[in-house]
């Protein structure tokens, strides 16, 4: 079941509000309280953006990868609850073509993405 005695309050409490997983969401789960929720979702949020806003007002709870929300927890909009006994890493793939004519496009995408989630990388 849940590995700690925090794990296990921290459960009870969210098992019933929660209302929307998805399979980022489910992994977390499974990974933290060793099964699968027993419950299906009653709506789905549709974009991280509808997410943050909704938990910035206070109500609410999600499951939120922390390189999407790393901004609103920077800035007080939204709060770690518990980050889970085991990490759990997200792996980002970025692919193109070889021949392209928007190759400056491209590399500027990935720096983009360098800049923003590769920081702690080296």
């Amino acid at each position: 079941m849940v590995p700690t005695e925090k794990g296990k309050i921290l459960y009870n409490f969210i098992l019933e509000p929660i209302q929307k997983l998805a399979a980022a969401e489910q992994h977390f789960w499974k990974e933290n309280f060793k099964e699968h929720p027993d419950f299906k979702p009653n709506y789905i949020v549709p974009n991280i953006s509808s997410i943050i806003r909704c938990l910035s007002d206070g109500n609410g709870f999600s499951i939120v990868p922390d390189f999407l929300c790393q901004e609103a927890l920077n800035s007080g909009k939204i709060k770690l609850v518990w980050q889970g006994e085991k990490p759990l890493e997200n792996t980002l793939y970025f692919g193109s073509r070889k021949n392209t004519i928007y190759e400056k496009e491209i590399e500027q995408l990935q720096q983009i993405f360098v800049d923003k989630w590769c920081k702690d990388l080296g």
